[in-house]
């Protein structure tokens, strides 16, 4: 009877366990496979059954639940690096090592598909079924434990990522001036909302930056409540308000004002007058063209109506 020789296409077969027999076994010879589990050797002269029988060996089962846990670490190189101790001369290089473990990889992979559902304004049910699209996608490429979902989407965001970037941002500001921003609106849900947003000079970017710094969610928003809850969050986030400037109140809130009593005065269908002029020129470039027309005769600016909010 001839000799089987070891054959590639067996390992992308399944094991009892649900294993690909590319996860722990690899040619050696062409009679030998090697188990990475058990580091030991397969003689395959009778062909795909030894590897079978092997599979089914207690001291491999156990060595493969050992090897395939979500804890287990596995050790990775990075690139070579020049060597800069003052007390080396021969620039030697070397090599780092990282060890990891496949759910640490999963959990990477999760919490950056967060931060891309975030930062393209995605839905959160847009999460749904992820994982079974991606390993479709990209076979092989996807960590095993990588899942996600809308509420663990929520989950990751509200208490692994919103504290991380917390610290970040008052790392950032490392005790420098700030000014702050609110405004109080209410939600799709009919819910008040009071957000925080700061605004100070970055010494990370070199410039000035505005993040959003908390979101409150209250019932009526009075001087008082509105006072007592930016004190409060401002000591929690160890803010002085020493360091605080006082850059004056929104011009937006007294431009709507100044409006509000433009509509007192001259009627409210002047609100439905400043509408319908928006709407003569929106969609008609050739009345647009000859509003530029007029305006450049007329040697007047040239501007544009702008749509009319009915409320701000």
């Amino acid at each position: 009877m001839g000799k089987c020789f070891f054959r590639e296409d067996w390992l992308l077969k399944i094991d009892t366990d649900g294993h690909e027999i590319k996860d722990w076994a690899s040619k050696f010879s062409d009679h030998v496979a090697f188990c990475k589990a058990c580091v030991s050797k397969i003689n395959v002269d009778k062909g795909f059954q030894a590897i079978s029988q092997h599979a089914l060996m207690k001291k491999h089962i156990t060595n493969a639940k050992n090897k395939f846990s979500a804890s287990q670490l596995h050790s990775s190189s990075g690139p070579l690096t020049a060597l800069t101790s003052s007390n080396s001369s021969t620039g030697a290089q070397v090599i780092s090592l990282h060890n990891h473990s496949t759910r640490e990889n999963a959990c990477r992979v999760e919490l950056l598909w967060t931060m891309q559902v975030v930062a393209r304004n995605y839905l959160a049910s847009s999460c749904s079924d992820v994982a079974e699209i991606f390993n479709c996608m990209f076979p092989g490429a996807v960590p095993k434990d990588f899942t996600l979902s809308r509420t663990k989407f929520r989950y990751l965001l509200t208490y692994a990522l919103e504290p991380y970037f917390k610290d970040q941002l008052i790392s950032d500001m490392n005790n420098t001036y700030y000014t702050l921003m609110f405004d109080k609106t209410t939600n799709v849900t009919s819910a008040k909302e009071l957000q925080i947003a700061v605004r100070y000079w970055s010494s990370r970017t070199n410039c000035i930056v505005c993040h959003l710094l908390k979101t409150f969610f209250i019932g009526k928003a009075n001087e008082a409540l509105t006072s007592f809850e930016l004190s409060l969050h401002m000591k929690s986030c160890g803010l002085y308000e020493k360091k605080l400037i006082d850059i004056g109140f929104c011009n937006i809130h007294l431009l709507h004002n100044v409006f509000l009593k433009g509509l007192k005065v001259f009627g409210k269908n002047e609100s439905d007058l400043i509408v319908l002029m928006h709407n003569f020129f929106d969609g008609w470039p050739s009345r647009l063209e000859d509003f530029e027309r007029i305006q450049t005769e007329m040697n007047m600016p040239h501007l544009r109506f702008i749509k009319h909010c009915l409320s701000r």
